[in-house]
């Protein structure tokens, strides 16, 4: 068997256990939970006794079905709560694979990098939203699974590779209804790749992106059936465009902060122009069909968070909300180091690496304070949300307890 497969299998098969231990541990709270965990367990729950996409007998439109309807999968020796940590367990650890698997692992320089990123995403805020029982960590492993699709396209386009993509396409926005991105990101990229003229080219994306819009077309048109709406009634944003904006910017930046003894430093600011420049040094060799999916994609994400935000209410815009689009940058920060280590001289190199040195601290210093801010017990919580209380009780106190 080929050395470099080994390696690969080796790397990827101890990501997934190190997943699978770091939400597997014993605790007396699960998954940490809020008022959005409480709807998705209870719908979960009634799908397992086959009452439907309902909750406390009322039809559920507010939310996409998948998540509820993936926890619904637990076994009937365990709760829907009980099962949560395992499938937590399972998709963190998929995700450090998939991140371990951008590279290629012939050289030693690339197998010591694919153990570098994957800490990127363990000392990160995907982490932190990972420990709560949300839609989020479902719906980042499906963009994952899009831009690595994307990324080992075919030089023919193959009916096989076009059918995945469109798969992992259209379950994004059954996740989440912002997961329209998803589609959209890939559509675009279709029309860049597809061979033809530029109108063909056009209509195929076209008929792709329909085609991967089947499942959400049919769960908007069950709810405009039962309340009239495609996505659930919401109330009118509070906010402005300006200041989710702003929100936006102050909890990306807030992801690489080195806070010490009240002296805060960013390492982005640092890193930032320490990156652009080893890319540019080595510019002849970038490959732009490596780069464009992550950027549309985070450009795309950033415009549909912020303009749902500034037009119905949502939580505001935080690290749970926002957190998707770290993921593709992880992804263009590896393509670039793979291509400096390969074409790169030694003086590009080490700059990237200090680049990436720096970033990590960053994350680590700022992966502390995300734990140490985190509550330590549930109880509270778990006795708060509707999955053991019907809606006429009074949760009005409830908070979300928002991972920032």
């Amino acid at each position: 068997m080929n050395r470099s497969v080994v390696i690969s299998f080796s790397i990827h098969f101890g990501w997934l256990c190190l997943g699978w231990y770091l939400f597997s541990l014993p605790n007396d709270s699960s998954l940490l939970m809020t008022a959005d965990s409480g709807y998705y367990a209870t719908v979960a729950e009634a799908l397992r006794s086959h009452r439907g996409f309902t909750h406390h007998g009322e039809y559920w439109t507010v939310f996409p079905p998948l998540y509820s309807l993936v926890l619904s999968l637990a076994g009937s020796d365990r709760t829907v709560i009980q099962f949560a940590p395992l499938l937590h367990a399972a998709l963190f650890g998929t995700l450090l694979m998939i991140v371990s698997s951008v590279h290629n692992y012939q050289t030693p320089r690339m197998i010591v990098a694919s153990l570098f990123f994957p800490l990127l995403i363990l000392f990160s805020p995907i982490f932190g939203v990972s420990s709560y029982l949300w839609t989020e960590e479902l719906f980042i492993i499906l963009t994952g699974l899009l831009l690595m699709l994307l990324r080992l396209h075919p030089t023919k386009i193959s009916w096989t590779w076009l059918i995945a993509l469109g798969i992992v396409s259209s379950l994004a926005p059954i996740t989440r209804y912002i997961g329209i991105v998803n589609i959209f990101t890939a559509s675009i990229y279709l029309t860049l790749v597809f061979g033809g003229r530029w109108w063909q080219r056009i209509m195929k994306s076209a008929g792709f992106g329909l085609a991967a819009s089947i499942p959400l077309t049919i769960w908007c048109y069950r709810n405009y059936q039962i309340d009239g709406t495609f996505f659930g009634t919401r109330p009118p944003s509070e906010t402005t465009l300006y200041q989710n904006l702003l929100n936006s910017f102050f909890t990306f930046t807030e992801w690489f902060e080195i806070a010490i003894d009240g002296i805060n430093f960013n390492v982005l600011w640092l890193v930032t122009p320490v990156i652009l420049y080893a890319g540019m040094r080595i510019r002849s060799f970038i490959l732009w069909k490596q780069y464009l999916p992550p950027f549309l994609y985070v450009g795309a994400y950033t415009v549909a968070l912020n303009r749902s935000a500034s037009t119905n209410w949502i939580d505001p815009i935080e690290t749970r909300l926002l957190v998707p689009v770290y993921l593709p940058l992880v992804f263009s920060l590896c393509s670039l180091t793979q291509t400096i280590f390969t074409f790169g001289k030694k003086s590009t190199q080490l700059l990237i690496v200090a680049a990436l040195m720096l970033l990590l601290i960053g994350n680590v210093f700022s992966f502390g304070k995300m734990c140490y801010n985190l509550p330590q017990h549930n109880h509270e919580l778990i006795c708060w949300y509707n999955y053991h209380y019907p809606p006429s009780v009074d949760c009005s106190s409830l908070s979300d307890s928002r991972f920032r």
